[in-house]
């Protein structure tokens, strides 16, 4: 992705209608978080009401003065950017911005910024067959997104595009050449490189994902060097990040890889989420999920939550084989609303080691859990290709999975975000970016 204006799709999709159902030119104004440089998540809007114009026609619109300070200074008591949107309703296909457009952007530009010169603001141009976005001012352009069930490009690639790699055809063949080239622009960052995080770094390496964000603070270790793909037995000791990197570059020698060898809960890495323009989650912590869930629909970063559990009986048998596979999005329900998290758990593995030990109600760490090489890919590949579907258009619909390994069955599971949620809801941290920080008060210990 590297970087755009990026809605919640759920938000632009209520938004898109009302923008296009006057014959005349419509304005509208969205509130932005930067989230990162070149990256603009889309926090909030209003269609202009018709008091707000100076004048207004089938070819042209101007906000008044007045309005403009209004949204400007809301704007800047949230610590917000400004789009100035307006619509082309005569064109059919995608719009370009005009030379009126061109004129009139270079004063507003000005007025803006010297009423709010810490913000960067962008110019959108809405039209029936399309969106496209620039800096305020007639600058750059900068592709526009719709993240939800779908990761969604809604603006074209610019210029001619080199023609993707041989090895690709089979793919190019089952889902064109547009979704080939999203996943080779998106950078995917993947929390835990153990069972299910090395099977999903090789998958993802093999599709032509080239930009990679890897987080585990861990190393080999002999008890699980069966479960980790392509790891030795001389490689006891390194850093599971470095060996899911050279994982990686066997299957894609171009790929470009960050190591981040910490705890996704430190500043550090938990900042490098931010970065991402997709997340797995590979970690049985409620914690860092807890963290990457709420990163994730704060700056409008799709997830992929999954976990395996193998229950045994006394006598040492197998009780169940269950796996679940999860996407977090605007419009989806977070891991609170599912009840995938356990609020106790997270309680603890967010104390220090004097804090549990001083805890009356903290009953240790618990033994191993059980963990088997082939059901952990069987997760883990689920998970890709529900990634897969989400950015490329494959018509595999389900969000939300529940693997039986038992029955050998997989369905797909309904759920419905809570009303108000404080994660997943726009009255929550959906879109706030930055302006939320990082979650937990402990990610700066």
């Amino acid at each position: 992705m590297s970087g755009g204006l990026v809605f919640a799709r759920p938000f632009l999709g209520q938004m898109r209608p009302q923008l296009l159902a006057d014959p005349r030119e419509t304005c509208a104004v969205f509130f932005t978080h930067q989230s990162r440089a070149g990256r603009w998540v889309v926090r909030d809007g209003e269609v202009a009401p018709e008091s707000a114009y100076q004048r207004r026609s089938e070819i042209a619109a101007e906000l008044s003065p007045a309005y403009l300070v209004d949204v400007t200074s809301r704007a800047r008591r949230g610590g917000m950017g400004l789009v100035l949107a307006h619509t082309h309703p005569l064109c059919s296909d995608r719009p370009a911005f005009s030379d009126v457009d061109d004129a009139g952007e270079a004063p507003v530009s000005h007025f803006l910024d010297a009423l709010s010169p810490d913000a960067q603001h962008l110019a959108l141009v809405v039209s029936p067959g399309g969106v496209r976005a620039r800096q305020l001012g007639a600058g750059r352009e900068v592709p526009v997104w719709a993240i939800g069930s779908d990761i969604e490009r809604l603006s074209s690639e610019a210029g001619a595009l080199p023609p993707l790699a041989e090895v690709y055809d089979r793919q190019v063949r089952a889902f064109g050449e547009p979704g080939q080239r999203i996943l080779q622009g998106l950078r995917v960052a993947i929390v835990g490189l153990g069972g299910t995080g090395s099977v999903v770094a090789q998958e993802l390496a093999l599709l032509g994902v080239r930009e990679f964000i890897l987080i585990d603070p861990d190393t080999l270790e002999t008890t699980n060097r069966n479960r980790v793909f392509g790891a030795e037995a001389s490689d006891v000791g390194q850093s599971k990040v470095r060996l899911a990197m050279r994982s990686i570059q066997r299957a894609n020698a171009d790929a470009a890889v960050e190591c981040v060898q910490a705890d996704v809960l430190t500043v550090e890495a938990g900042a490098r989420l931010v970065q991402a323009d997709a997340v797995f989650l590979c970690t049985d912590s409620h914690a860092s999920r807890a963290l990457v869930a709420q990163v994730a629909y704060q700056h409008l970063i799709p997830a992929f939550d999954m976990g395996v559990s193998i229950g045994s009986t006394p006598d040492g048998g197998i009780r169940d084989i269950t796996g679940r596979v999860q996407m977090l999005a605007p419009g989806l329900p977070c891991l609170l609303c599912t009840g995938a998290l356990d609020a106790d758990a997270i309680r603890r593995e967010l104390m220090s080691d004097a804090q549990r030990e001083a805890d009356p109600y903290f009953r240790g760490s618990g033994a191993p859990q059980p963990a088997v090489a082939s059901l952990n890919a069987t997760v883990s590949s689920l998970a890709v290709s529900m990634f897969l579907a989400s950015a490329t258009g494959v018509p595999m619909k389900a969000r939300y999975q529940w693997y039986d390994g038992v029955c050998g069955a997989v369905r797909s599971l309904g759920a419905r975000a809570a009303e108000n949620c404080m994660v997943c809801s726009p009255s929550g941290f959906q879109g706030r970016g930055a302006s939320a920080g990082l979650p937990f008060n402990a990610c700066a210990a």
